[in-house]
């Protein structure tokens, strides 16, 4: 019997010509060749940090659901489900999809509640959890997975910790860092990384007691803030918003009320004055879509909703009013409206009032949070 001589490309020949039909399933663990495969039981946030970078493997050996890297970006990563299955970790946006949160306030003494109310349809708030300390007229903000409250006062006191507490659950805050100086009535905004605090009433008898700091905190881990540059003057703005690239302000207790001020996230230096709001005012609610910021109400119950272009600096325009005036409210967005909660000068309100992004349509009540307050805080989930 004669004898020949097999290579290896002439069994990969024959095997696949053997292969039909469909392959039974294997585990993910047996994977081989492919880098960094880190297996959890859990699946990736956009908080978990590879250290491989883009495109490290994450398998979640429980469910079996497999996810690469293709963002790295600390505390903003982007997980893409590569098996069969669903369930993408998404890039951050700023705009809730599930809930409001109506932060702090008076009613009139201090309040450390945190209240959230639902998106999906429109209701009541419910008291989720508590700050770690009773205060007003606080800096809020949002990662993917916390919410953030920085600064606020009570009575005479002026506070600089930064309180967080996690959406996903009813856990009362915790304190992860300080501010640089202690304020109330400052502004805020939030990037994929970082909250941000801005100006505000800090006690000093110059400038009207009003700051000009812009103060920045991580997301990924906790910590103390750090400078990130100044408004381009001393303002109480209460208000903020957020674009992808860039924090706002709009509006101000004492001078130059009308002012828009806009700081950018990838450096630090500071703000710029870029436009003006249709009037003098302040204590208004700040909202933001994708493409627009918009300051809501006012110093004292003004009903109107003014409009500001992200894409490029200007003035903002009248773009629908309240149903009732309002200020010193707590304002949040969703992906297709803004809200603003409590507030008013005099009486205090309990009222939900929710707004179109996309059409110029006067706010309606949709809803009561759980204790009438003014000075309230928004953010969202």
């Amino acid at each position: 019997m004669s004898r020949q001589k097999v290579d290896n490309s002439m069994i990969t020949s024959m095997a696949a010509s053997k292969l039909t039909g469909a392959l039974p399933a294997i585990s993910g663990a047996a994977l081989t060749g492919m880098g960094q495969v880190t297996e959890s039981t859990s699946d990736p946030a956009v908080n978990t940090n590879p250290t491989g970078g883009v495109g490290t493997i994450w398998l979640n050996k429980n469910s079996g659901e497999l996810y690469a890297c293709t963002d790295a970006t600390a505390g903003a990563n982007v997980w893409t489900n590569v098996g069969a299955g669903t369930g993408d970790i998404p890039a951050y946006v700023f705009q809730g999809t599930q809930y409001g949160y109506c932060v702090s306030g008076t009613t009139p003494s201090a309040s450390n509640v945190v209240d959230k109310y639902p998106y999906a349809s429109d209701g009541d708030a419910a008291d989720v959890c508590d700050l770690t300390v009773a205060r007003a007229s606080t800096a809020t903000a949002k990662s993917f997975t916390h919410g953030y409250c920085a600064g606020g006062l009570q009575g005479g006191s002026l506070f600089n910790n930064i309180d967080k507490w996690a959406f996903a659950n009813n856990n009362n805050a915790t304190v992860v860092g300080d501010t640089l100086y202690s304020a109330g009535y400052q502004g805020c905004a939030s990037s994929s990384t970082h909250g941000y605090m801005a100006g505000g009433y800090n006690g000093s008898p110059s400038n009207n007691g009003a700051d000009n700091s812009i103060n920045k905190y991580a997301f990924a881990t906790d910590g103390n803030a750090t400078d990130a540059g100044d408004l381009s003057q001393h303002a109480k703005p209460y208000t903020g918003h957020s674009s992808e690239t860039h924090g706002y302000v709009s509006g101000s207790e004492g001078q130059d009320q009308d002012r828009i001020d806009k700081w950018p996230f990838a450096s630090d230096a500071g703000g710029s004055n870029i436009g003006n709001i249709t009037s003098d005012r302040s204590s208004s609610a700040g909202c933001s879509s994708t493409t627009h910021g918009y300051n809501v109400g006012g110093y004292q119950s003004v009903n109107i909703i003014d409009r500001f272009t992200f894409a490029s600096d200007g003035n903002a325009t009248d773009w629908a009013d309240l149903a009732t005036g309002n200020s010193y409210h707590g304002g949040s967005s969703s992906t297709t409206h803004g809200y603003c909660a409590g507030g008013g000068y005099p009486p205090i309100h309990n009222n939900i009032h929710k707004f179109s992004f996309s059409s110029q349509a006067n706010s309606s009540d949709i809803g009561d949070i759980t204790v009438a307050r003014r000075y309230c805080g928004g953010t969202q989930y």
